[in-house]
């Protein structure tokens, strides 16, 4: 989960100072869920998930949209993850607050520039992530792995 969220992050954020957010869209288009593929490579199950998805290969494991649903449209603050071992599976789930950067994709529609909301028409015809505040629940990102057997 670290690597995945560590290395997504690393990866917005210099797509941002090099290009601005459109580069960032791109960043997430058409690199992330390589990123995730490469831990499932190494034998874990890793991903993002949201109630709202912008990318429909983002659907999530039982046990992440069960907690998604409890927690609802919400403020981020208070909100607790998951760390727990389940019939022989560590899982863990970690919240994702919407920051101020945030906003420059998942915001108000009408805040996004336009230059961002044509791209993201382009990449993502069902997105549904957008109208968010500052500290809002934005969703989780989670990692599952099947423990040895003693």
């Amino acid at each position: 989960m670290k690597q995945l969220g560590g290395e997504l992050k690393a990866r917005l954020q210099a797509a941002m100072a090099d290009g601005g957010p459109e580069a960032a869209v791109r960043v997430c288009a058409d690199e992330a869920q390589a990123i995730t593929a490469g831990l499932r490579a190494e034998g874990m199950r890793a991903g993002r998930a949201s109630l709202r998805l912008r990318n429909p290969n983002n659907t999530a494991p039982a046990w992440v949209q069960q907690w998604l649903e409890v927690q609802g449209e919400r403020k981020a603050d208070g909100v607790v993850g998951i760390d727990t071992i389940d019939n022989g599976t560590a899982r863990v789930l970690q919240p994702i607050a919407v920051d101020g950067i945030c906003l420059t994709c998942h915001g108000a529609p009408q805040a996004i520039p336009p230059s961002v909301r044509t791209l993201l028409r382009e990449r993502y015809a069902q997105d549904r992530a957008t109208g968010y505040s500052p500290g809002d629940l934005r969703g989780a990102i989670w990692a599952e792995v099947a423990l040895p057997k003693p």
